[in-house]
């Protein structure tokens, strides 16, 4: 809740303590209390409290209480009845005076409401021309009378008092509003929904209302008789229509200067927190998106880093934030905003077939290595004294059918020989799942939604998977998957299995016989290479590019 200033204070709360209608009550040994009693209120009267906050009370030495405390806060509720005269004005003193201290600009339901009552194109609809403006008021008075009756007020409803204004506005791009139409600012003792009014106003009247937000009752009134930049003083309405119990002289003035404090107060914040006016505007885990978007940030480090210079320039709001919220949860919002960048290629690349996402890579992915890659590539096969066409015919083969008996692709052979050089270019290209992590939990997971296996350098362990369970998972059989947080899903794997190692996949049982059928059984479910010839030491290069441009080119030309 926003504290009034010392120089706002001192002009508005001696009124609002001076009202007649509100008094200090006492406690039984003298003391004043915390809630404002209205004078006239009777024993049954609910009340609406203003809270009273500040230190605590200190004694003295015989036992008396000094009271210190501050005013900050709760706006007291309406008065339920106005009699005539002096009792309305004093109300709207006290009440404009409050909103300084509480702005209800917000909430769904309004106190005051500016209505507009413009020309509509419906034959049975009731026309502002058809109105003069104190008919146009009686109209107000009716509706409200039937929609929020309150007949311990003059009118009979919570309406008490407003002002009506006729407008033209001849450089307006809408017709309705070029035409005669209605402003009608209504000043009422209760918060209320200012749709019911103009929906029985249509229904029973044929009269449409539309309604306009404002702070309070002085920028309504403003708006009706103060030129501005889209009004100019030729289109005010010289013949400005008041209600019988509206203020007028002394009483009217004071409402305006009131409502003026209050104007400047909530102005200030408004226009600090307009959208086109980002300067006092505080960074919130939404903006992390457009950070993201237009400054290309990928991480935490580099979110702090443009935090770090925006400060340096003398904007220290972006690294209030990052401060506030620690690295690990902005490297969440960062790694959040780039997940929504990236659903559109995400959901092409789920609905894309393997094959496609290499065409898509042959022709789209930049060049890394200026075709380094495709010369030892072939290097590498003529060295291990295999059919590049072959060789390519069956990877192409995996990427198509997926995982089925005897078309994963298995490269085992002596270090240096070339085998994961081959596949490495996959992971820029498909989603791959890697090597089950040993002892995990959930060793299996990322099988869920990857395109190819690329498991290098794998040893076999039970304790991570079951022997039975890759079997079956390689060759698309259902096995149950264990996933975080969740009950084990049934899965039929489709993504083809790229396995290199110094040695083909085994087990190990007690029972010789079952080791031998199981191993069979793995060796027939892969396509099958020893490689034996290393590569000469002079020859190799611990930085040789993984360029997945001249990778998919590769396959799909020499297949």
């Amino acid at each position: 809740m926003t504290q009034p200033s010392a120089a706002t204070a001192a002009t508005v709360l001696p009124v609002v303590l001076q009202a007649p209608e509100l008094q200090l009550a006492r406690s039984p040994d003298g003391d004043e209390q915390s809630a404002p009693v209205p004078a006239s209120a009777g024993p049954g009267t609910p009340l609406k409290s203003y809270r009273l906050r500040g230190k605590q009370p200190a004694r003295r030495a015989g036992g008396s209480r000094i009271k210190r405390r501050r005013l900050c806060g709760k706006q007291p509720a309406p008065r339920e009845g106005c009699s005539e005269g002096r009792g309305v004005a004093d109300g709207a003193l006290a009440a404009e005076a409050w909103t300084e201290v509480v702005a209800l600009s917000e909430d769904a339901q309004r106190q005051h409401v500016h209505y507009t009552h413009v020309r509509t194109f419906k034959a049975g609809d009731r026309q502002p021309s058809s109105f003069t403006r104190a008919e146009f008021w009686e109209h107000m008075e009716r509706v409200y009378r039937e929609v929020y009756p309150w007949p311990a007020n003059p009118a009979g409803s919570i309406l008490l008092f407003g002002t009506v204004a006729k407008e033209r506005h001849a450089e307006h791009k809408d017709l309705e509003h070029r035409e005669e139409h209605h402003h009608a600012a209504t000043y009422c003792c209760k918060r209320h929904y200012w749709n019911k009014v103009a929906r029985h106003s249509y229904s029973v009247y044929k009269v449409k209302l539309n309604a306009v937000a404002h702070d309070g009752y002085f920028s309504m009134y403003s708006y009706v008789t103060r030129e501005s930049a889209k009004k100019p003083l030729s289109e005010l309405d010289q013949e400005l229509f008041l209600s019988s119990l509206h203020p007028r002289g002394d009483d009217l003035r004071k409402l305006l200067e009131l409502g003026a404090v209050h104007a400047r107060a909530v102005g200030g914040r408004s226009a600090k927190n307009a959208p086109g006016n980002d300067k006092g505007k505080r960074v919130r885990s939404g903006d992390i998106y457009e950070l993201v978007s237009s400054k290309k940030v990928g991480s935490a480090l580099e979110l702090q880093a443009l935090a770090c210079a925006e400060a340096a320039k003398g904007d220290t709001r972006l690294a209030h934030f990052c401060t506030s919220m620690g690295a690990e949860k902005v490297g969440q919002l960062v790694r959040s905003a780039a997940s929504v960048l990236e659903a559109p290629a995400a959901l092409r690349a789920c609905q894309a077939s393997r094959m496609d996402l290499l065409r898509d890579a042959a022709s789209q992915k930049p060049c890394i290595c200026n075709g380094k890659w495709i010369r030892g590539a072939l290097m590498v096969l003529e060295n291990n004294r295999e059919n590049v066409n072959a060789f390519c015919r069956d990877v192409c083969k995996a990427l198509e059918v997926g995982a089925l008996r005897g078309t994963n692709i298995a490269i085992v052979g002596e270090p240096g020989c070339g085998k994961s050089m081959l596949f490495e270019p996959f992971g820029d290209i498909f989603k791959v799942m890697g090597k089950p992590q040993k002892k995990s939990s959930f060793s299996l997971t990322n099988a869920l939604d990857a395109h190819i296996l690329l498991w290098q350098d794998y040893k076999h362990h039970e304790e991570t998977v079951g022997f039975e369970d890759l079997l079956s998972l390689i060759v698309g059989e259902q096995v149950e998957v264990r996933v975080p947080h969740q009950a084990n899903t049934p899965f039929r794997n489709k993504a083809p299995l790229f396995y290199t190692s110094n040695s083909m996949l085994r087990v190990t049982r007690e029972d010789p016989q079952e080791t031998a059928k199981l191993n069979a059984a793995m060796h027939e479910r892969f396509c099958y290479r020893e490689w034996r010839t290393p590569i000469p030491h002079w020859m190799r290069q611990s930085d040789f590019p993984r360029c997945a441009r001249c990778c998919a080119q590769f396959y799909l030309t020499y297949r």
